[in-house]
């Protein structure tokens, strides 16, 4: 069976994807790996919940830089929405007024209910607008914190420099599951992750002998999904970023709380 590989960069993120397909398949351009025919229901629903992960952690990554902002918007007690469907209303009609304002804005936004408190809030991210107007255009309530995106981010003390990942799966996890609805808004703007050199590959890589790192990257992690028909391994490269001059410190992620 032909092994296909492919690229997907995804702003500081580098993966490749390698899978199996059929001898009978001609267009390697469009081929994708299917999906098997004998999950439950419960590994369909985890299978498709993985790759909605995946694509808004690719979104984030490519988006959004150091420079971005990540806030959390809450409420008092005088406009608290009484259900999720509510909140997403009062969450789109500030998104439309920082728009209206930073018309350049890109945004990403998720909405759920605190796991301590049980409060409903929004976290975004938003770039290419002005801070007093993500502050000053929330009128439901506290901008309980707003920073800047971090250059370094550690997984198990690696730098991973701009890979925002562990913040997007935060963020992906605090959607509740039985949501009716988009798990996310993301404004229109947003670039999406540039795929390339799908190709027949002749070597096949597995998971103690990766793919070499491309100039200026290095290889971070690998996956394995038992979802597909055949076999399917993604392999994860951040790019290099220059090292602080201070050592990395362990921070407590500041949103836990909620």
């Amino acid at each position: 069976m032909p092994t296909i590989r492919t690229k997907t960069y995804s702003g500081a993120v580098l993966e490749y994807e390698q899978f199996t397909i059929s001898d009978t398949i001609v267009n390697m351009k469009t081929v994708k790996p299917k999906t098997r025919r004998d999950l439950t229901p419960e590994e369909k629903a985890e299978h498709t919940r993985r790759q909605s992960k995946t694509r808004f952690t690719r979104a984030v990554n490519r988006n959004f830089t150091h420079k971005s902002y990540y806030l959390t918007l809450t409420y008092n007690a005088e406009s608290l929405p009484l259900t999720i469907e509510e909140a997403v209303k009062s969450r789109n009609l500030y998104i439309r007024r920082i728009k209206h304002s930073n018309p350049d804005a890109k945004i990403i936004a998720v909405t759920g209910y605190g796991r301590r408190s049980g409060r409903l809030h929004h976290h975004l991210i938003i770039d290419n607008a002005a801070e007093a107007d993500i502050i000053g255009k929330w009128t439901g309530g506290e901008v309980y914190h707003i920073e800047n995106l971090r250059r370094h981010n550690y997984y198990g003390m690696v730098d991973h420099g701009e890979d925002f990942t562990g913040l997007a799966e935060y963020l992906f996890s605090h959607v509740p599951e039985n949501y009716v609805g988009k798990r996310w808004y993301q404004s229109k703007n947003l670039i999406k992750p540039e795929e390339k050199d799908k190709r027949q590959s002749k070597i096949v890589y597995t998971e103690s002998n990766p793919p070499k790192a491309p100039a200026g990257y290095k290889h971070v992690s690998t996956y394995k999904c038992p979802y597909y028909k055949s076999t399917y391994i993604r392999f994860k490269f951040v790019r290099i970023t220059p090292p602080k001059d201070e050592p990395p410190l362990k921070i407590k992620h500041p949103y836990s709380r909620m």
